[in-house]
């Protein structure tokens, strides 16, 4: 196990370091100021098991995150036309978002390719840290969907790559 580790360390340092280099020298702005979104989305595959076999539901729940990170953006103003305050805007429209989005991909599309809701709530923050809180733009979605597709790809790579530089397989 120790040997596939320090083999799992190097793969994962190298695949680090030419992402980075790659991200910086081909993505274009304003893409290039969100790698940390592809590490954000990384991790978050990473810690859902990183399953070739899942590979669907990786992507597509990133980019149904997307999407449900614009009900997030434009409903608290929305409710705020009700005439109530900020932070009760913000009370009832996150409530309401919240539990719709894991009322649908939890229970209605659980096991359908649409079911990894913490990729959602990644592409969701990732909204907001790339500056989701000010003026909207449908832009904002694409902005969060192509390094999270990145991010996916590295963490869904690692284990495969480690396995072809160890002769027994062991499972990510």
């Amino acid at each position: 196990m120790k040997a596939y580790l320090v083999k799992f360390s190097a793969v994962v340092g190298v695949t680090c370091s030419v992402l980075m280099v790659l991200y910086f020298s081909f993505m274009p702005a304003p893409l290039s100021n969100y790698l940390w979104v592809s590490f954000f989305a990384c991790a978050t595959t990473v810690a859902l098991g990183a399953k070739i076999e899942e590979i669907p539901n990786y992507y597509l729940s990133a980019l149904v995150g997307s999407i449900w990170a614009v009900a997030y953006f434009v409903s608290t103003p929305f409710v705020m036309q009700w005439g109530v305050s900020f932070n009760v805007a913000l009370l009832i429209s996150i409530t309401i978002v919240t539990f719709a989005l894991v009322f649908v991909h939890a229970i209605l599309t659980g096991g359908t390719w649409f079911n990894k809701i913490p990729l959602m709530f990644t592409a969701v923050a990732a909204i907001y840290g790339i500056g989701g809180t000010g003026e909207f733009s449908w832009l904002l979605p694409v902005y969060v969907f192509i390094p999270m597709c990145v991010g996916i790809t590295l963490g869904l790579s690692w284990a495969p790559l480690t396995n072809l530089f160890h002769k027994e397989k062991v499972e990510a």
